[in-house]
């Protein structure tokens, strides 16, 4: 048992275990453990104490289901079934060219010609044809930048479309490609709308910008 009183965190009088009600002013409360409490409005996951809304379906943190709704069980259970068919397709598509970690969650593959663009959820990684596997952490990035920009030959314009990461030790290209000035729009729209989009948005996960309903599932993806 805790020797560490607990304190009323509205008006600082003191709580008994057995009711977690402040006698003085009457807010209630829940034990998140022996000497931490949290007002009734949150919840705390059972399996590793996150705290959590309290209408809260399933943990952000481990993946636990917390609903006792068995419409909604299923329909997580199928969600995370989903998840775990899309993750082997993907890797199985890449597996020939680059060691994914079972711990990576892949939120995106891109080929276009030679090359193959790779966002998981700890990494951005870029393959040409037999070259080396260009790998960018996301702890390294400052921001990621568009590219788009035009250049001239003899005879044409070809434009070079790409996504380069500033890091803390330079410029490092994760997509670069020639097109020619017919193509540029079609190749662009694409680029920005799958890997400008998903490698922005797992940056910012990343940096816990952002709570999103996706990182639910990827909770789940091996969580029975």
């Amino acid at each position: 048992m805790s020797l560490i009183p607990l304190r009323c965190t509205v008006c600082g009088g003191s709580l008994s275990k057995e009711t977690l009600q402040c006698e003085y002013c009457g807010a209630s409360f829940i034990l998140k453990d022996e000497s931490t409490i949290l007002p009734r409005n949150v919840t705390a996951c059972p399996e590793c104490k996150q705290e959590l809304p309290q209408d809260s379906i399933v943990c952000l943190k481990c993946g636990k289901i917390l609903t006792k709704n068995e419409k909604e069980v299923k329909k997580l259970v199928h969600l995370q079934n989903k998840i775990r068919d899309s993750q082997k397709k993907m890797r199985d598509n890449i597996l020939t060219e680059m060691q994914i970690d079972d711990t990576e969650y892949v939120f995106t593959i891109q080929r276009y010609g030679n090359g193959l663009w790779v966002v998981t959820d700890k990494r951005l990684l870029a393959a040409y044809g037999k070259s080396a596997v260009t790998e960018i952490r996301y702890e390294d990035i400052v921001e990621l930048n568009l590219y788009v920009h035009p250049e001239q030959g003899m005879f044409f314009v070809n434009f070079v479309i790409g996504i380069f990461a500033e890091t803390f030790s330079g410029n490092i290209w994760w997509v670069k490609i020639k097109v020619a000035s017919e193509l540029v729009d079609l190749i662009q729209e694409r680029i920005e709308k799958i890997l400008w989009f998903s490698a922005n948005h797992a940056l910012q996960l990343s940096e816990k910008k952002i709570k999103d309903p996706e990182m639910i599932l990827y909770h789940l993806r091996l969580k029975e």
